[in-house]
């Protein structure tokens, strides 16, 4: 890899509060199923609102592009990177740009990433996020995971968490796991078959090509992160390309708290990784494919330290709600119809969101330093008419909330609520999440972009409040 390195700024995940345990699915179809569980996004969630999470966990000024990857983005001709900019308010002249139609897009959108890094300078925002869904009572529905991961890339500094030494690519086109255009299921092949034409060679392929290209021996690898259910053929090909046995461990510890969630695995593996690794070390994380993979080698900078002490990849141990019953997994899914719902939405609406609500736009006077959202042309405070926009806070406390048995919802009540935020504005909507005990007054919350609606076949987003009592 010629020229200056990519560093790797910061790296969040982010996985979905619900939780389905494996115990709750067997149960329902009399099935057999290990310990644990997988994470699953709730009715308004998608891979857009979980890349959404993850990016709102970075810092997002100064960067000048934004690249988003998944195989589930919400629309097939509306750029999930553009609505992101939008509502994470990250600039008009950022460029933003979608890659998808493959598992390996995440690591695909992060070699681009890493390439105008290289050419241009500057720094870098990249996001992938999957929502994963199998026929109900398959043997993929229990292994199958929701997550989002994020990252920054700049110019390779020794204040890093890691920088890419190295990159290598296996093409492959072999039906493993697919799913066609117009459908939401997955579909595998015969898995006793498949997995060992695919993920074996492909793996232990690119393992090889990256190592020789960096200049590193397989042997001084501390990890290699891969996001697959296949952990022991996983395990089987690193170890064939002489990678030292453990070598897999993180990329086994992502599965158990994500799942296996399509194009975001990898990044949730690498975050997994990163975990435990010190200054220094070597680890290469693959995505991989239908017998493709790609391959890129990290050495680890002094910044892992102080991302560990900050909380690190949060995925250990991974935190979460069960679901109580399988049969709420499925409404939660959109598989049982819940009472009809039919809003409105148009562009214009959507267009005047988009540019005042959706990027959390209130007016502040500069006059007495009143500040209130929405926007506002007049002074409460004062009557002045000299203001100035200036953004919500995220994190606030409830003022005062009620519950709507009445209005249709996978999860009733629906619970209204007035936050104060921090900094000064009220800020009224939904609950995203039932808190751990009852709503009160002065319960934390802070503000997460969630789904709202479908109006006209167009999706429709905003912000909702999540309480926090529960996170670190």
């Amino acid at each position: 890899m010629s020229g200056p390195g990519a560093g790797l700024r910061a790296l969040t995940v982010a996985l979905p509060r619900w939780r389905l345990a494996h115990a709750e699915w067997a149960r329902a179809w009399g099935r057999r199923a290990g310990l644990g569980s997988r994470p699953v996004a709730g009715h308004d969630e998608d891979s857009l609102t979980l890349a959404a999470d993850a990016l709102d966990r970075l810092p997002t000024a100064g960067a000048g592009a934004l690249y988003v990857a998944g195989t589930t983005a919400p629309d097939a001709e509306r750029a999930t990177s553009a609505v992101l900019c939008a509502a994470l308010d990250l600039g008009p002249g950022l460029l933003t740009a979608d890659l998808g139609g493959s598992l390996r897009s995440g690591a695909a959108a992060l070699l681009v990433a890493a390439d105008r890094v290289r050419a241009q300078g500057g720094e870098v925002l990249v996001a992938v996020a999957d929502r994963r869904d199998a026929e109900p009572g398959s043997d993929l529905e229990a292994v199958l995971g929701d997550a989002g991961a994020a990252a920054r890339l700049g110019p390779a500094a020794g204040s890093d968490l890691a920088e890419l030494i190295g990159s290598a690519s296996v093409a492959g086109d072999v039906a493993d796991a697919w799913r066609p255009s117009g459908e939401e299921y997955v579909r595998r092949a015969d898995p006793a078959f498949a997995p060992r034409l695919t993920l074996g060679p492909g793996v232990r392929a690119a393992v090889e090509r990256v190592c020789a290209e960096a200049g590193i021996a397989p042997g001084s690898l501390s990890a290699v992160a891969a996001g697959t259910a296949e952990q022991r053929l996983l395990a089987q090909a690193v170890e064939a390309a002489g990678v030292p046995g453990g070598a897999t461990e993180a990329s086994a510890r992502a599965l158990e708290a994500a799942g296996d969630c399509g194009s975001a695995g990898s990044w949730v593996a690498l975050a997994a990784a990163l975990d435990r690794a010190a200054p220094g070390d070597l680890v290469v994380q693959v995505a991989t494919a239908g017998g493709g993979a790609d391959a890129l080698a990290w050495r680890v900078s002094a910044g892992v330290e102080a991302w560990r002490a900050a909380g690190g990849s949060g995925l250990d141990p991974a935190d979460g709600q069960d679901i109580p019953s399988y049969a709420r997994f499925l409404r939660l899914r959109g598989r049982i119809a819940a009472e009809p719902l039919n809003p409105y939405s148009s562009t214009p609406l959507l267009w005047r969101e988009g540019g005042d609500e959706l990027r959390l736009v209130g007016s502040q006077c500069q006059a007495c330093g009143w500040f209130a959202y929405p926007r506002r042309p007049i002074c409460a405070g004062c009557g002045g008419r000299e203001l100035v926009d200036r953004r919500l806070a995220r994190r606030g406390r409830v003022v005062t909330w009620t519950e709507d048995h009445v209005f249709p919802s996978p999860e009733p009540p629906t619970v209204m609520a007035v936050a104060e935020m921090e900094g000064g504005g009220r800020f009224f909507g939904q609950l995203a999440a039932a808190p751990r005990g009852p709503v009160r007054t002065g319960m934390p919350v802070r503000l997460v972009l969630r789904r709202l609606h479908e109006g006209g076949g167009v999706a429709h987003y905003f912000w909702k409040l999540l309480p926090t009592e529960d996170e670190s």
